[in-house]
């Protein structure tokens, strides 16, 4: 997904919340972007009235852990130093200091000092690639559209078929197969890295 961003495919990102909210029939979520923390009101209807107004009252209350539109965002990335400090002097001069990190997303060799270190213990030091949220919102998993699941960074490819271009995407399951229909190639994906109970759950 890291080549994704870079590459520029990838636009939008989905993640599970941690406190799932009841479900009600015809419920809604408000955003409210405050000066210092982004939250959605979660609203159920109440009544209709005659002439067909629709009234809600507010059910609860959840907090964005992702911020709202025109905050930053860094991304964590597999990652490892090109040197240590203060030793190895030979291998910082073929590798200058102007960026001594390796990134996995480029597709380098294991040379470099140690092992991969994951992401989740990176530093923000080490952070080549900052996002900018442009909205959030609250969605059902299995309500994505054909767009948003090209948004999400899928990979795709155009081939012939009976005279025809068509355009394919990826099978994350491992099986090296395409799928015609995008939001097919997402579920294998969310599929690779969630299981497929996440799914089915539609969170």
């Amino acid at each position: 997904m890291v080549q994704a961003i870079i590459a520029g495919r990838k636009t939008q990102t989905r993640r599970i919340m941690k406190s799932q909210p009841a479900d009600f029939e015809g419920q809604i979520f408000e955003p409210y972007f405050g000066s210092l923390q982004t939250n959605f009101i979660q609203q159920v209807p109440t009544r209709i009235n005659p002439d067909g107004e629709q009234f809600y009252e507010v059910c609860e209350v959840f907090k964005s852990p992702y911020g709202g539109p025109g905050d930053v965002l860094w991304v964590r990335e597999k990652w490892k130093p090109r040197y240590v400090k203060g030793g190895l002097d030979g291998f910082k001069s073929q590798y200058p200091t102007a960026q001594p990190w390796f990134y996995a997303a480029n597709g380098v060799s294991e040379i470099g000092y140690g092992g991969w270190k994951p992401s989740i213990h990176m530093p923000k030091d080490t952070c080549r690639i900052y996002l900018q949220n442009s909205d959030v919102r609250v969605q059902r998993l299995q309500e994505i559209s054909s767009e948003d699941a090209i948004g999400e960074g899928i990979e795709s490819m155009t081939v012939n078929e009976d005279g025809e271009l068509v355009t394919k995407y990826r099978d994350y399951t491992g099986t090296d197969g395409w799928f015609h229909d995008p939001v097919e190639s997402f579920k294998s994906l969310w599929f690779s890295i969630n299981g497929a109970d996440s799914w089915k759950e539609n969170p």
